[in-house]
């Protein structure tokens, strides 16, 4: 065998197996982003690389991995623009029932001793 067909057959190998890493690592990275949309955790390029074992540079440079990070981020902003609007529908359409979240405690309470809120 001669050192140029070694060295192809090297060289094929070696990228074989640097497509089997990134794949791998693409995979890493779609299934660290499902579990933030169950979790409605933040979702950031750094917080997926981290969970992901991957580098950030990996992120921006992966067409897949980009992809489904953006993805990700428009679901994110989607749902919270959909949860803010009905929020807010729910706040004028029944002002005297109580909503779950942080401030729905103390809203109910200014309202029933007359304090403005702002």
């Amino acid at each position: 065998m001669s050192a140029a067909a070694s060295s192809g057959t090297r060289t094929a190998a070696a990228i074989a197996a640097r497509r089997i890493r990134s794949q791998a690592a693409s995979r890493r990275v779609q299934d660290t982003l499902t579990a933030p949309r169950r979790e409605n955790a933040r979702v950031t390029v750094a917080a997926v690389a981290r969970s992901a074992n991957v580098s950030r540079t990996f992120i921006y440079d992966n067409p897949q991995a980009r992809a489904a990070v953006a993805d990700a981020l428009a679901n994110l902003d989607q749902r919270r623009t959909l949860t803010k609007a009905y929020t807010e529908i729910s706040d004028t359409q029944c002002p005297g029932v109580l909503t779950a979240g942080p401030h729905s405690v103390g809203l109910a309470t200014s309202r029933r001793y007359g304090e403005s809120v702002t």
